[in-house]
């Protein structure tokens, strides 16, 4: 009888132990994954992340109208009851118009869900399903035009044999949106898609990763007449081995194209370009160089096209360095990289940003100090003409971050970024602002509750 006595007490320990513990985890409530953006004059921010509420994962916004100087509270986009994750965020020149989307389960599947807001994200709309019922969707991504009456959004979604690319657009502000419509072909997997359009919206341009049932290959769709109608797919990468991280951009003529790809060794940063609307490609360019694997290619442009920045991060046998290469002359030479951190511990999560110009390029990614992962910005202020040589600290040393994300205004003179970071207790989100082309940044602050 002593013997089960002790060993109920024992297991009821246990109980109440485990009861205790998950209490404390489910209250830790971290944030992660910000997505900050700002347009024309920079005066309007928004910051976007997903939050733990103690129970689920929702997606939350703030917004800063002030130049980054005060932030409102936090506003719930997500319904409760369901977990949420992987937010975007656009907004267009005026800054007024400002749109989410997500992916978010009904408690069957996962579906892509969309909410705006006309009036500086002051008040939202309740959330609308973008993505059909009755499969998992994911990934999307969403862009909107210089005056943000048209809103065009993409993402993957199961037919219940293989993942698909779809898209759907609205063409009143984000206030109803068309069917969704199948970009890539059914019979394998096809993922991780982004969209791109010019100022004018007219052209539209979709690139995702597809395999071709041995390997994982880049594809490229475009549209001429604002996402109505869909030429061709076009393969751009070489069909021999894997590719991954697609990235587009384009000013209606010219299309920029960059992805990772392995060339049996390790993965290079190419690119490719068009200067017919997408109808034909020029020839695949290495831009990373040979040995060295890279990871999170990313690409930005000048309004014209003219000005081309692509960062990554690579390892090089002893740490991993952050990169940029760039073009002045639309794409005609490259640069050889610039390496923008200090040499001796691992760097990772880039992010990259230019103005309308071209002018001022900031870059921003996550590298170790030997104790914690820091937040650190490299910027070049003259058509990438010179860069800092060693990173900017953003972030406080003490504890972790994470997840860093970069934008400007139009002229390059406000800078934002956000990031992810651990309070000692849990992950809160942060944001430091420059209004001096990158000179000085604030003091981090805490934007999420």
């Amino acid at each position: 009888m002593k013997f089960k006595i002790k060993n109920s007490l024992f297991l009821l320990f246990l109980l109440i132990s485990f009861i205790s513990q998950n209490q404390i985890f489910a209250a830790v409530e971290n944030a992660e994954f910000p997505y900050i953006i700002t347009n024309g004059q920079g005066q309007y921010s928004y910051d976007l992340w997903t939050k733990n509420d103690s129970s689920n994962d929702i997606i939350q916004v703030t917004s800063s109208s002030d130049y980054g100087a005060n932030w409102n509270k936090p506003i719930d986009l997500s319904d409760i009851g369901q977990n949420a994750t992987t937010p975007c965020f656009a907004n267009d020149s005026t800054e007024k118009n400002v749109y989410a989307a997500w992916v978010r389960s009904n408690g069957t599947n996962d579906i892509v869900q969309f909410s705006s807001s006309l009036n500086f994200a002051q008040n939202w709309t309740s959330p609308q399903d973008l993505s059909a019922t009755g499969q998992n969707a994911s990934n999307p991504h969403m862009i909107t035009n210089f005056i943000g009456d048209h809103v065009y959004s993409i993402w993957q979604r199961s037919n219940s044999a293989n993942d698909i690319i779809q898209f759907s657009r609205s063409t009143d502000f984000g206030q109803t949106f068309s069917n969704p419509v199948d970009l890539s072909d059914v019979g394998q997997n096809a993922n991780t898609p982004q969209i791109a359009t010019n100022i004018n919206e007219n052209c539209v341009c979709a690139i995702w990763t597809r395999s071709n049932g041995i390997n994982d290959i880049i594809q490229f769709k475009h549209s001429p007449d604002y996402g109505a109608n869909w030429n061709s797919t076009v393969d751009l990468s070489e069909t021999d081995e894997n590719a991954r991280d697609p990235r587009i951009v384009t000013d209606g003529t010219s299309v920029y194209a960059i992805w990772a790809r392995y060339d049996g060794a390790n993965y290079v940063t190419q690119f490719r370009k068009s200067t017919d609307n997408g109808s034909t490609f020029f020839d695949v360019i290495d831009l990373s160089p040979v040995g060295f694997s890279v990871d999170n290619p990313r690409i930005v442009t000048s309004n014209d096209a003219k000005y081309i920045y692509v960062s990554w991060y690579t390892f090089d046998g002893m740490f991993t360095d952050v990169h940029v290469v760039f073009s002045t002359d639309s794409s005609k030479i490259f640069t050889a990289p610039h390496v923008l951190n200090k040499y001796g511990q691992n760097c990772k999560d880039t992010d990259i940003t230019t103005d309308t110009n071209g002018k001022n390029t900031y870059v921003v990614w996550v590298r170790s100090n030997g104790y914690n992962d820091i937040v650190q910005l490299g910027k070049s202020n003259d058509y990438g003409a010179t860069w800092t040589t060693y990173g900017l600290d953003l972030s406080q040393v003490g504890q972790d971050a994470k997840n860093p994300r970069v934008m400007t205004n139009q002229s390059g003179k406000e800078v934002y970024v956000s990031w992810a970071r651990s309070d000692g207790t849990k992950d809160v989100i942060q944001e430091s602002h420059s209004n001096d082309y990158g000179v000085t940044f604030s003091v981090p602050k805490t934007v999420s509750n």
